[in-house]
């Protein structure tokens, strides 16, 4: 077989076209939707199995092929020998590692706790090795949560390398003593290595040492370190490793998941405090570890305290970095995040002026503002994610505040996103209504590509120009729009009809179904040709997506409250029927050349939130 069908051939067609396009099943938490998960174990998941379980010959190949090993995962015991035994298949190649250990379930509930109650915290949870956590559904109309797709970093530790498919020159049989995982019949499991995830309580101390020790060679080779761990083990991993230095890497992320003994008495004392900045956390290990990794481009740090006084503080070189993201999502936000004043002055200005690509911010802190001003002229600057915060938007006509790097260009980024912010929106000499909001927010963004609405929440101030007049969005249109997503927030439904109208280049669009607005005026708009003359609505659309709730059952007990009426609404027959309309509607124009095929899907939104929003598009 060897001689007819080429190793470099075989690599193209499994990494490629099979695995490359599973890259956005993430490892991730599903609650981080505004983060990029780039490290993808191509090891766990089924059809890198399945294609092992092929011959000898295939699971050579594969085993051997570091493309396929380079990105390692150990959260427990049976993930810890995967990661060993690759190591020494691959002894001194550039890995990616990752440390993941979850914090116990009711970190949460310690956290609402007073100071005084004892928080009950029964650590099972951290001692499990699952992939239930990051088992990614799959995508389609079909919700079925059948747990199918095994695509976690513990989707077949237990069929180790060598239990699943043995080594070279070892028959492929089950030996005896082996047994099939009835949850997936391509999982075999050798009793004897078997560890059932409630057993791991008493290897839980065993297995974190055991990773630090495991991953203490390759620390100074490592392109890759992302450790998800609690707070003071996080601590402990870069002391650990700070005197072996990690001169090769690239890209790290550092991420503290529980709330390490904080509770709403810090919040308060915290927030009431004179000087709350005396009330941060001291500095972590971040300087010690990388203080020599000149390669260093991409930092990570989410729910992980840094001191932000000045950039020199944050213990790397941000004026480095082309890639940056800071992510402080939880209640505890104001006492681990940054000082709102330091949010500019030690991350956004050090980061921007220096060439950053990439810039992501979601912080749920006080006082978190950021000046539309200081984001123009950035040449340099493609993507900028912001979530939580005031976004405080003013248009080039008006006067720049007087601050910092105050421009009055147009914006040059190519990728927006904004995620739970209100966005304030001040009027000059044309004055936006409720209907006309995102057009004026985006025109003077000439080179936008991709724009991501996820809840946000416009406001339109006042003009204090006497004469000031209504705005009126241009009909010139938007040609470098690619992609559009208003999910949810009080954008309204004849303002998406409008600005599709413009966007001629479009090629993936989603919207969410509100309680407010029937959104089938959407679908029955891109299906529609006004009269002979008109052109197509977006004839390069290729993938249109409706994304819907699943009606809840009303509790009797609860007294009826408000509902939100930009709440994602569930999927009615209306816009079902508008929907599959439109894709027998373009199949037919398709067919004969008036535009490009169309596919239309359904997509639950929870399902959407649970992988990174470009992913989806």
């Amino acid at each position: 077989m060897a001689q007819i069908f080429p190793a470099e051939l075989f690599h193209k067609i499994i990494y490629d076209f099979l695995l490359v396009p599973q890259a956005p099943r993430r490892l991730l938490s599903t609650e981080y939707h505004l983060l990029e998960d780039r490290q993808v174990c191509y090891y766990t998941h089924r059809d890198f199995q399945n294609a092992r379980l092929v011959c000898r010959l295939w699971n050579q190949w594969l085993m051997h092929n570091f493309d396929y090993w380079r990105y390692l995962c150990v959260n427990g015991v049976n993930s810890l020998a995967v990661a060993k035994d690759a190591m020494k298949r691959f002894e001194g190649r550039p890995f990616h590692i990752r440390l993941l250990r979850e914090p116990v379930y009711d970190d949460d509930k310690a956290f609402d706790e007073s100071d005084e109650s004892d928080s009950d915290t029964d650590g099972s949870s951290e001692d499990e090795d699952t992939s239930d956590e990051y088992d990614s559904a799959d995508d389609g109309d079909d919700f079925d949560d059948s747990g199918d797709d095994f695509d976690s970093s513990e989707g077949t530790d237990a069929s180790d390398t060598e239990t699943l498919i043995a080594e070279d020159g070892v028959s492929l049989e089950k030996d005896d003593g082996a047994k099939i995982d009835e949850s997936n019949p391509c999982r075999i499991i050798c009793e004897d290595a078997y560890i059932e995830p409630r057993q791991e309580s008493s290897e839980l101390g065993s297995w974190m040492d055991q990773a630090m020790s495991l991953f203490a060679p390759i620390i100074p080779d490592c392109e890759g370190i992302h450790l998800h761990l609690p707070t003071q083990i996080l601590h402990a991993t870069l002391k650990r490793w700070a005197a072996l230095g990690a001169p090769k890497l690239r890209r790290c992320t550092f991420h503290g998941v529980d709330y390490d003994g904080l509770t709403k008495g810090d919040l308060r004392r915290y927030e009431r405090a004179d000087n709350p900045r005396a009330l941060k956390p001291p500095a972590p290990p971040i300087k010690s570890f990388l203080q020599i990794s000149p390669l260093l481009t991409s930092v990570t740090i989410m729910n992980y305290h840094v001191p932000t006084a000045s950039h020199e503080e944050l213990g790397f070189d941000l004026t480095q970095l082309s890639d940056f993201t800071m992510v402080f999502d939880r209640d505890d936000g104001p006492i681990i995040g940054p000082m709102g004043d330091d949010v500019y002055t030690s991350l956004i200005a050090p980061a921007l002026t220096n060439g950053c690509k990439s810039l992501t911010l979601n912080l749920n802190i006080d006082d978190f503002v950021v000046q539309s001003q200081q984001l123009r002229g950035h040449r340099t600057l493609d993507k900028i994610a912001l979530g939580e915060g005031l976004f405080n938007y003013r248009p080039a006509s008006l006067k720049p505040l007087e601050m910092p790097h105050a421009s009055t260009e147009n914006f040059c980024f190519k990728t927006l996103a904004i995620y739970h912010m209100m966005l304030w929106l001040q009027p000059h000499q044309r004055v936006p209504t409720k209907s006309t909001v995102v057009q004026f927010f985006i025109e003077e963004m000439p080179n936008l590509e991709a724009l991501y609405l996820i809840s946000p929440n416009f406001h339109i101030g006042t003009s204090n120009d006497e004469f000031a007049m209504p705005y009126i969005p241009p009909t010139t249109p938007l040609l470098n729009l690619t992609t559009l997503l208003i999910d949810s927030g009080n954008v309204l439904v004849e303002e998406v009809v409008a600005l599709i109208k413009r966007t001629p280049n479009l090629e993936r669009l989603a919207i969410a179904a509100k309680r407010s607005e029937n959104i089938y005026v959407v679908p029955t708009a891109l299906g529609t040709i006004e009269d002979n003359d008109s052109e197509i609505i977006c004839p390069k659309l290729r993938r249109f997506q409706i994304l819907f709730s699943v009606p809840s059952e009303p509790d009797e007990d609860e007294d009826d409250e408000e509902e939100d009426e930009n709440a994602v609404d569930d999927l009615t027959e209306d816009v079902y029927g508008a929907g599959r309309a439109l894709e027998r509607v373009r199949e037919y124009w398709a067919e004969h050349g008036w535009c490009v095929p169309l596919e239309v899907k359904f997509q639950h939104h929870d399902l959407f939130h649970s992988r990174h929003y470009e992913d989806l598009m």
